[in-house]
């Protein structure tokens, strides 16, 4: 595997959403699950004036649903069977014309249950399911002229070939497992940081072995230690500084 490590003296500063970048784009954030891939993609979306994709929440809805028809996690053809049914159609994308509505409340308030969290790896790591979701996902890329996506395989599977830039972001399990516990305990959910955590480092260890890599090209963000403004602000200039290459 192999991944450039971002230093601060890579950043530049997005001057204007949309501003110095091509008309037809895909951004890919990749990484460890409670790293602020979702916050901060919605974000960076924001400020590239794009379209943006949370496919950990697809994952995590099938998780949902299987556990809301007692199916159990490691059936495969009885999930993409479900989720086919049930999602087909779906709009996932949060785009700048719906002012980047997204997941209701409820919603991911569904999608963020000790039980979810639980499964969700089982789930994700059935391959129909990810053909599934992979062609829905490429879906919504053709769809939006700029789009910014974020999962486990966006950026070395799905999109490995066309993505203008490609993030990998990491932090230490005691830092993730603090943030899931804050974002828990704000949506009035009880949640124990110590079993959090090792649940964070069951999942890494899933993820590692089938979905989650390192792919070439991929520039790796440790936030442990960045706040999310910082971590958006780096993204925004990365892929600017990408653009600007890609252009010249």
């Amino acid at each position: 595997m192999s991944g450039a490590i971002v230093t601060s003296g890579d950043v530049i500063q997005a001057e204007r959403a949309g501003a110095g970048l091509p008309d037809c784009f895909v951004v890919t954030i990749d990484g460890q699950a409670a790293t602020g891939k979702s916050s901060v993609g919605l974000r960076l979306a924001q400020r590239l004036g794009a379209a943006f994709l949370d496919t950990g929440a697809m994952y995590r809805d099938a998780t949902a649903l299987a556990i809301e028809h007692h199916a159990a996690p490691q059936d495969a053809e009885g999930i993409v069977r479900l989720v086919a049914q049930t999602r087909a159609g779906m709009d996932w994308v949060a785009s700048p014309g719906n002012n980047y509505r997204g997941l209701d409340g409820a919603m991911n308030a569904r999608l963020r249950t000790p039980g979810v969290d639980a499964a969700v790896s089982i789930v994700a790591r059935h391959e129909g399911l990810r053909l599934l979701l992979i062609d829905w996902q490429r879906g919504a890329a053709r769809a939006h002229k700029r789009l910014v996506t974020e999962g486990r395989d966006q950026g070395s599977r799905v999109f490995r070939e066309t993505a203008l830039a490609k993030f990998f972001l990491m932090a230490e399990p005691g830092e993730r497992a603090r943030r899931r516990v804050e974002q828990l305990r704000a949506a009035g959910v009880a949640a124990d940081a110590g079993a959090i955590e090792a649940n964070l480092r069951l999942r890494d260890a899933i993820d590692a072995s089938h979905a989650m890599k390192i792919a070439e090209g991929m520039a790796v963000i440790d936030t442990t230690h960045l706040s999310e403004d910082a971590v958006v602000e780096r993204l925004a200039g990365l892929v600017l500084a990408q653009a600007d290459r890609a252009g010249g």
